[in-house]
């Protein structure tokens, strides 16, 4: 515990000096995280320094990393994040022939019913097809845009944890690229705590960006 509330001052510190000088990446190494502590150490990085965070499990070559980027190309409030997350992958691939595999996830509707009633499921399925048509579309073209060739481009139904989780589990990726909100870490707290597990089991270096 001790260890933890030094963290804190130093946290403290960073915080202080990034309103005086602000920061544009902050790089850590990933923490053993204790069931004493509420929260790791990398919750709190991610969740309150509002600077892009890079998460680090230990040192390695750069060349030609596989890069893993999960974005939400449908909705349109996501739009300058997924730039602003591109341009950093495009540098990684321009500077170290990053192999970048951008993923998709869109929404199922299995299991939803309507005020308690059974949904029929030829109009269940035809509004899931819909769904998964538009969120296609979006995502290859997004990807198109960015110089992402399909065979690059992994797009499947579900929420976005599953669809990470397996890609990671059954790849070698050595970098998660995801979206932060409003400077405060990953989309949800669900997510965060999903993907801190996982990361016990299947460890990969980790990028937020954060507008």
């Amino acid at each position: 515990m001790r260890s933890f509330y030094k963290f804190l001052k130093t946290l403290n510190r960073f915080l202080e000096l990034h309103q005086r000088a602000p920061f544009d990446l902050l790089v850590s190494q990933f923490h053993q995280h204790s069931a004493l502590n509420f929260h790791s150490i990398d919750w709190h990085l991610l969740h309150q320094v509002p600077v892009t965070t890079l998460l680090v499990h230990q040192a390695q070559s750069l060349t030609k990393m596989q890069v893993l980027i999960a974005l939400d190309t449908y909705d349109a409030q996501h739009q300058a994040r997924n730039l602003a997350i591109m341009a950093q992958a495009k540098m990684l691939q321009d500077l170290y022939q990053a192999q970048l595999t951008l993923c998709h996830a869109y929404p199922s509707l299995a299991g939803y019913t309507g005020l308690g009633i059974e949904p029929d499921p030829l109009l269940t399925q035809a509004a899931q097809n819909a769904i998964a048509d538009a969120h296609k579309e979006s995502c290859l073209a997004f990807a198109g845009a960015h110089g992402i060739n399909k065979e690059s481009v992994v797009i499947r139904e579900g929420n976005a944890y599953q669809v990470v989780s397996e890609l990671l589990a059954n790849n070698d990726f050595d970098l998660l690229m995801v979206g932060g909100q409003n400077g405060k870490g990953l989309p949800g707290e669900l997510f965060y705590h999903s993907f801190e597990a996982l990361n016990d089991k299947r460890p990969v270096n980790l990028w937020v960006e954060k507008l």
